[in-house]
């Protein structure tokens, strides 16, 4: 009998501390059974999103202390078909990032999606959707509970997609991030309706051909009304060629550097990049994530110019049954030959945001607003390619999901309309 009471004794008492520990673990709101272990090394390390394990590098300071003062955090992204390899030593961006944050600042590389493991490896971002967006939110959320970093010193860079990507988490999430430094791209959102305060550094070459001005300038003058400034309105800074927006303010300044690289047809990474934009990070006055936007700043303050196009491409277009909402539609010309998958960056960006309102079964004529290559690259051949993509996947389409429409093609001036004959079907991209 006394053992049977000593064995109730015990259960009584197991269960008392069971029922403590749940009450505790509720009160703190947390699970620390749940909780991802501290990083202490470099390297790459995993974070479930939507459902899927997504990869991320990571550099720690020589000298990192998890119980020290929080260090500043910087994300960089990389382009459509790289990955985080494109930031290390030999990759297009190289390394200068790495070596500049070694002994100031965490750092880290997250990798884009593969479109398909099997049929097309390339990684790439979608600006357009909330998957990769979301990401980026788990991805902090991750690291707020492995590593120790300053959260009002959160700063992202990223070149051609990661630039889409990095102007879209600044403007989406401008409550988050204090500062971003785009590199060869644009805002995709359209309209622009962002929120919260983000210095800028936008970062384009003159003769790039693949994210040309006339795509990328329009952002330069949203984040200049955007945090207060006027768009017409500048000075020199340093480095040269960059000019400054915001009378060298350091709260939320506005810069913008126009390189005149050749490389990579005028897309390269900047050769005083690395510098430009971890200066500019630095520079900055320490304040915490900010609601609203900067005084005399916001939305309202913002007057785009609509990008001016001297030519139109008219176009007889079949559309099949089963086409889903377009998230967005470009049209763009690509080497003559190409042919169905298309690959790679285009030769030249004729329209990016191409209105479709109806991919409903049958046969419509549209008539596009074309900007036309540079005189003196004409007459030539291209291969003409709309792309309408349904799932987010910019600029790289998504094989059975995406639609194409190829046509060769001879231009023989800028500024004359072309009409194209006959009727030309929208496939589904193999």
């Amino acid at each position: 009998m006394l053992s049977y009471l000593l064995d109730v004794n015990k259960m009584l008492r197991f269960t008392t501390l069971f029922l403590a520990l749940i009450t505790l673990l509720a009160c703190n709101g947390s699970n620390n059974f749940d909780k991802p272990d501290p990083i202490t090394l470099n390297g790459r390390y995993t974070v479930i999103s939507s459902d899927m394990q997504r990869e991320y590098f990571i550099q720690l300071p020589i000298n990192y202390d998890p119980d020290g003062e929080p260090l500043p955090l910087l994300i960089a992204i990389h382009g459509s078909g790289d990955s985080i390899e494109g930031w290390m030593d030999g990759g297009f961006q190289g390394n200068g990032l790495l070596k500049l944050t070694e002994d100031e600042a965490i750092m880290v590389i997250p990798n884009g999606l593969m479109n398909d493991p099997v049929k097309d490896p390339r990684r790439n971002w979608d600006a357009t959707s909330d998957r990769d967006y979301d990401f980026f939110m788990d991805l902090l959320a991750d690291l707020d509970q492995r590593v120790t970093y300053d959260d009002r010193r959160i700063f992202v860079t990223g070149h051609s997609a990661g630039a889409l990507m990095t102007h879209g988490l600044g403007c989406r999430f401008g409550d988050v991030f204090r500062a971003i430094a785009p590199s060869a791209g644009a805002n995709t959102d359209n309209p622009f309706v962002c929120k919260g305060s983000v210095a800028v550094l936008q970062i384009n070459g003159e003769f790039d051909e693949i994210q040309t001005l006339v795509f990328s300038t329009p952002s330069r003058d949203y984040w200049a009304q955007y945090n207060g400034y006027d768009k017409d309105i500048f000075a020199p800074t340093d480095p040269q060629p960059c000019v400054d927006y915001s009378a060298n303010s350091l709260l939320y300044p506005v810069r913008y550097c126009q390189h005149q690289m050749l490389e990579s047809r005028g897309h390269a990474w900047w050769d005083q990049a690395d510098e430009a934009i971890w200066d500019f990070f630095t520079s900055l006055e320490i304040v915490g994530p900010a609601l609203d936007p900067p005084v005399n700043g916001g939305n309202d303050k913002v007057v785009m110019q609509e990008p001016v196009f001297d030519a139109t491409i008219t176009m007889v277009i079949e559309f099949p049954e089963g086409v889903g909402d377009p998230i967005i539609t470009g049209l763009f010309l690509y080497p003559a030959g190409s042919m169905l998958p298309i690959s790679g960056a285009p030769l030249d960006f004729v329209n990016p945001s191409v209105p479709i309102f109806d991919v409903s079964p049958g046969i419509r004529t549209l008539v596009i607003p074309a900007g036309l290559p540079k005189e003196e690259d004409l007459p030539a051949t291209y291969t003409l390619v709309l792309a309408m993509y349904i799932d987010g996947s910019f600029p790289i389409p998504v094989s059975g999901i995406d639609h194409n429409l190829i046509y060769e093609l001879t231009i023989n001036d800028s500024i004359t309309d072309i009409v194209i004959p006959g009727v030309q079907p929208l496939l589904v991209v193999e």
